[in-house]
């Protein structure tokens, strides 16, 4: 302890900047080894931005050369472009474009803008700070991300957290998502030893849109209804998921990554203190397979809107004409995704294509039926505030001879996709209730929470 002042003569504040590397250390009166030997010289990196090309990144070298010193200061540099208004213009208090970086963080949290400087373009661009952009990013990644949590923890509950090893699945969904979450560490692990921020940061994104819009959308029914050993390994592989990528994130989005792993339960304190995952092990077949069921469906999809045909009316068939062969567990994921009763696929030279069979049976049309029943059943539970672990009996009322012959046909489907424990003829004064019109085909349903 002592009292404290400041040297009142500076030869220069670059000479000052420049010298840091030995300064720190007292060099040469005191800790010579550590820059001799090289355990503290040169360093990893330096950042700064692109105007310091003339200030500190230049005066680090000149001190260094001075000094004799064979080799840079630093074996790489991250120079970063300037931050600019949304129109691309310099920010300035005459103008009044300037954003305050305080009012940003607790309108979108720093995890977000920390994301969007570090993805938005390569680092020595400058960066147009566009709210529209930002908000993206928010509804894009970090709250399709968190949607995703929320699923896993709806189907976790109290039990085992997210495992510490890769687990086994045997369905084809399962292993996928590990096989693309063992790449996605792989491109960010060597993003980030190659100082590529850019790209690493932007594989985040494209795993969180796969993560959500493909692996869990497509595995709903086997969290919902599927058998015990099926809900099983979805739970286990997808808590598995999240817990990893909470690592992977933790440079990027520490303060996000810490909650997710938190949540997953994380073994470590934080997942700062977390060993980074190590590598995993890839199926670039399986990837490659899935791309193309992914590829198929976009085709399918487009099919049925250039037809005015919606989704839930279930057609017969889609033929996939491609060089590589669909097999069984590929044909399965298209019925599912298409609504189709079959998937033929056809051996062909050139580019994929799909056709679909769009003549609509009365048994088409009534399994359709049946999927916009169980789209409004779902409908009232929501409005009604229910959870996953909610039952209900489902009443009805109809003097329609089709939707009578739909309830009949598909009535046991409907209650477990439902989470119904009866179906109950005849209308009750019921809060939760709705008339549905099928192309004047009317029926009437109500839930109540038994």
């Amino acid at each position: 302890t002592g009292t404290m002042s400041r040297v009142k003569d500076v030869v220069d504040v670059w000479f000052d900047s420049g010298a840091m590397p030995f300064a720190q250390w007292h060099y040469p009166f005191e800790n010579a080894e550590r820059i001799d030997k090289g355990d503290n010289y040169p360093a990893d990196f330096i950042s700064e931005a692109i105007d310091q090309t003339r200030g500190w990144f230049y005066t680090l070298l000149a001190v260094s050369t001075l000094l004799g010193k064979e080799q840079p200061p630093y074996k790489n540099v991250i120079c970063l472009g300037h931050v600019l208004d949304a129109k691309g213009q310099k920010m300035s208090k005459s103008k009044g474009n300037v954003v305050d970086p305080f009012v940003a963080i607790d309108k979108y949290g720093a995890d977000v803008i920390r994301y969007y400087f570090y993805t938005v373009n390569q680092p020595g661009d400058p960066k147009r700070f566009d709210e529209k952009a930002v908000d993206e990013v928010v509804k894009k990644v970090f709250l399709i991300l968190w949607n995703v949590l929320t699923y896993w923890k709806m189907y976790a509950g109290e039990g085992p957290k997210a495992p510490v090893s890769a687990p086994g699945p045997k369905h084809e969904l399962d292993r996928w998502i590990l096989a693309e979450l063992a790449c996605t560490r792989d491109v960010i692990d060597k993003g980030l030893e190659t100082f590529n921020v850019i790209d690493a940061g932007r594989e985040i994104g494209s795993f969180v849109d796969g993560l959500s819009n493909w692996y869990v959308r497509r595995s709903r029914d086997r969290f919902k209804t599927g058998s015990s050993e099926e809900k099983a390994d979805a739970v286990v592989t997808l808590g598995f998921v999240l817990n990893t990528l909470a690592k992977l994130m933790a440079p990027f989005t520490p303060f996000v990554a810490d909650a997710i792993y938190a949540e997953t339960g994380g073994a470590a304190d934080s997942v700062h203190l977390a060993d980074w995952p190590a590598a995993m092990k890839d199926d670039a077949p399986l990837r490659a397979a899935m791309k193309s069921v992914r590829a198929a469906a976009s085709l399918g999809l487009e099919e049925r809107a250039k037809a005015g045909i919606p989704v839930r009316q279930a057609l017969a068939s889609m033929t996939v004409k491609a060089p590589q062969e669909f097999s069984g567990w590929m044909k399965e994921i298209l019925k599912d995704e298409i609504n189709v009763e079959a998937v033929v696929w056809e051996k062909a030279d050139g580019q994929m294509s799909a056709t679909l069979d769009t003549v609509i049976t009365p048994e088409l049309k009534r399994k359709g039926a049946a999927r916009e029943l169980v789209r409004n059943v779902n409908d009232l539970r929501k409005q009604a505030g229910l959870t996953i672990g909610d039952r209900i009996a489902l009443h009805h009322e109809t003097a329609s001879d089709f939707w009578k012959q739909v309830l009949s046909e598909h009535g046991e489907s409907l209650k477990a996709d439902v989470l119904a424990m009866a179906l109950e003829a005849g209308r009750e004064d019921l809060k939760d209730s709705k008339e549905i019109d099928l192309g004047g085909e009317l029926l009437w349903i109500g839930i109540k929470k038994v």
